[in-house]
């Protein structure tokens, strides 16, 4: 997480990686599909399902950028929230600006999945 550049990690491991665990890899997926009214604890989970949602509602949010220079490896995903919490929009990092630019927040430990 780099809250100051309203960047966070999502965990995204593909289904086929070994040592893919749907029960620990997939709990994002599942809290947000409980959250969400997307599953009840009486029916049977489907990780894949609320993954492609998941990923598709963040897709479709207007004021959520995927940042992809940062999610190469496959084992996560980096996105930024795009409109600070006070609402003033900054042009810098806007959906909507062609020159959208995404400061280099590696410095430090901002991205580093292992921590």
């Amino acid at each position: 997480q780099n809250r100051e550049h309203g960047l966070f990690l999502l965990p995204w491991k593909h289904g086929k990686n070994k040592g893919f665990d749907e029960e620990t890899d997939g709990e994002i997926f599942k809290e947000w599909a409980v959250n969400t009214g997307r599953f009840r604890m009486n029916e049977q989970p489907q990780y894949k399902v609320w993954k492609a949602t998941l990923r598709n509602a963040l897709h479709k949010h207007p004021h959520i950028q995927e940042v992809k220079e940062y999610g190469k490896s496959g084992l996560f995903r980096v996105y930024q929230i795009t409109v600070p919490v006070n609402g003033i929009m900054d042009p810098a990092v806007s959906k909507s600006s062609p020159t959208r630019k995404v400061e280099n927040v590696n410095a430090g430990n901002s991205l580093n999945p292992s921590s």
